[in-house]
């Protein structure tokens, strides 16, 4: 006996089960377009000056050439780069503990508030604030 054919609520399950499990279609940035071969993996003891200072090496090249940008924090790359449709490419910047990363997203979209590329309308952030399971938070750069 031949299988049955699914129904429509069946096929639209399927179809959303693999959307979600390959991450395409309803991601804003394609797994593919987040860049995290260069993630700065901060410790404790590591000096904050020296931090901001590598960050900036990095931030500077990117801004230049792109059209538009936003800095911003998370708990889950793949899941917050869903968020951003608009844009063409995530950098996540830095790993660290929360009130790190905090710092330096505090940090960085003050020192960018006045470009005209910047996406960040003010500061602050719209980011999650929740608890990471394995102690990791990220400081991401999105371009257009």
């Amino acid at each position: 006996m031949a299988p049955s054919k699914p129904t429509k609520s069946e096929a639209l399950a399927e179809l959303i089960r693999l959307a979600i499990a390959s991450n395409e279609g309803l991601s804003g940035i394609p797994g593919s377009r987040i860049v995290t071969d260069r993630i700065l993996k901060v410790k404790a003891s590591d000096d904050p000056a020296n931090i901001k200072r590598a960050l900036t090496g990095r931030i500077k090249p990117l801004i230049e050439s792109c059209k538009a940008f936003k800095i911003g924090r998370t708990l889950a790359p793949d899941k917050r780069s869903g968020k951003y449709e608009k844009y063409k490419t995530m950098h996540v910047l830095c790993e660290a503990k929360q009130s790190m990363i905090e710092e330096l997203e505090a940090h960085y979209i003050q020192k960018y508030i006045e470009d005209p590329k910047n996406d960040n309308k003010k500061l602050g952030s719209a980011g999650p604030s929740g608890t990471s399971i394995d102690g990791k938070y990220y400081l991401y750069l999105v371009l257009r």
